[in-house]
């Protein structure tokens, strides 16, 4: 069960900052550059990240429903595992950790003027440097949940439609 965490600040109607922090484990079975990860060795995958996300809901004219692009910097780590590799040779996977730089995509959509559902995609690009370059993978994280705005300005975020 994957845990997702994130905090955002609204510097004004079109730019945020955020932080978002991300635990997960993967699953026995999948394969992760060319190697399948073997049963009872599943690592745990952990990652922190930072990004500045530039809203179109002007653009758009949109109120209920808000797309962003976002992109910044982050840091994970993936625990050490056991691998098959197309051989069948068995292969320890040292642990890795990776500054990385990230690029992505979302919208919000607004149910009322404080929650809302978000979906996300981001796609994080490591960067080879310090140990274990040969395990060092770029990916993509979607996700999505529910949110809860604090003290939300009407103005800002959620402006309730007209209907004519």
């Amino acid at each position: 069960s994957p845990l997702l965490l994130s905090a955002e600040y609204l510097a004004n109607s079109k730019f945020s900052v955020s932080t978002t922090f991300l635990l997960n484990k993967f699953q026995s079975g999948k394969e992760v550059q060319g190697l399948t990860i073997q049963s009872g060795s599943e690592p745990t995958y952990m990652a922190v990240d930072f990004a500045a996300k530039m809203f179109f809901r002007k653009i758009l004219d949109k109120h209920v429903f808000t797309p962003y692009v976002m992109a910044g910097p982050g840091y994970r780590t993936i625990a050490a595992y056991q691998a098959e590799n197309a051989s069948g040779t068995l292969v320890d996977v040292p642990k890795t950790q990776d500054i990385t730089l990230n690029l992505g995509f979302g919208a919000y959509y607004w149910f009322s003027r404080n929650w809302g559902l978000n979906l996300n995609y981001m796609a994080k690009f490591a960067l080879k440097i310090g140990d274990n370059n040969d395990y060092k993978t770029n990916h993509l994280v979607g996700s999505f949940g529910f949110f809860y705005r604090f003290d939300a300005p009407k103005k800002f975020l959620y402006q309730k439609p007209v209907f004519k």
